[in-house]
């Protein structure tokens, strides 16, 4: 058991001896080049805020690109944090720096050196079921992205009407549930690859809706790429930080509990995934 007032490294040195899957994404050099890639592995060595990173798997995202600032991101999920009175699961997240990479004889990755941070976010895991929507049935969905969150009715209106690159109609619903949602976006929506964090504004229409207190208004916080099969566009997983009270025009915050009216909307679904603590989007 973790305790979130522990020591600044104690996330780490519980992922090192829980043997924790680790995930990283940074600009290493492979064959000569740099590239963005997302890697897999854990900790086997540690030592303060040092930590030896085997490497089990690597994909490589992006062409090659320019070195940047030795940067990694990283990612892994802890069970049974002590949090006030009761147990969660987290997912930590933070920045780590690489001091140092070492590749095979082929040139493969196959190690990083990282010093990690003294501040992480730790994001609790909601097990919020996912539902993915009835083919059949002819629901509504726009995602924008915007310059920034409307405050005015009018602003709102105006964003979701005018024709922008970064804004798609009907866009597929991989799944959705009361926190969140897997989209299949256009690449000009789902960039940049380097950046969580990224807010959307998205609306929701359910089919045979007739009426505005059905419909649903969301900023939403770009999380990562999921793995979905998408034929055109890429599969973005997002939280729903924030929710549109219609009748104050105020958004209301739910990153913590996500949205009951959607809940109740969506238990009508039979089509249901059950809860995967690997996703972090409800």
């Amino acid at each position: 058991m973790i305790n979130l007032e522990g020591s600044p490294n104690s996330y780490i040195v519980a992922a090192y001896h829980e043997h924790i899957s680790i995930k990283i994404r940074c600009c290493v050099e492979i064959g000569g080049f740099y590239y963005v890639v997302d890697a897999k592995g854990h900790i086997n060595d540690i030592n303060g805020m040092n930590a030896q990173y085997v490497v089990q798997d690597v994909k490589i995202l992006l062409d090659p690109v320019s070195k940047d600032n030795n940067r990694a991101s990283f990612s892994f999920i802890l069970k049974n944090i002590q949090n006030r009175d009761k147990l969660i699961n987290a997912n930590i997240i933070g920045e780590a720096f690489i001091n140092k990479t070492t590749h095979d004889a082929a040139g493969n990755l196959r190690s990083l050196l990282l010093q990690f941070p003294r501040k992480y976010t730790v994001r609790p895991i909601r097990s919020s079921k996912r539902y993915v929507l009835k083919e059949n049935i002819n629901h509504f969905f726009k995602v924008v992205l915007p310059a920034e969150i409307p405050k005015t009715r009018t602003g709102l209106v105006n964003l979701l009407r005018e024709p922008s690159e970064y804004i798609t109609d009907n866009a597929r619903i991989v799944n959705l549930s009361r926190g969140g949602a897997c989209i299949c976006l256009p690449e000009e929506l789902a960039r940049p690859l380097l950046s969580s964090g990224t807010m959307y504004v998205v609306f929701f229409a359910p089919a045979n809706v007739g009426t505005q207190d059905n419909t649903y208004l969301f900023v939403a916080k770009h999380l990562g790429l999921g793995r979905a099969n998408c034929p055109s566009g890429v599969p973005v997983r997002m939280e729903f930080a924030s929710e549109l009270d219609t009748a104050k025009f105020t958004w209301r915050d739910i990153h913590e509990k996500g949205s009951e009216r959607l809940q109740a909307y969506l238990e009508q679904y039979e089509s249901e995934i059950p809860p995967d603590p690997k996703w972090d989007a409800g």
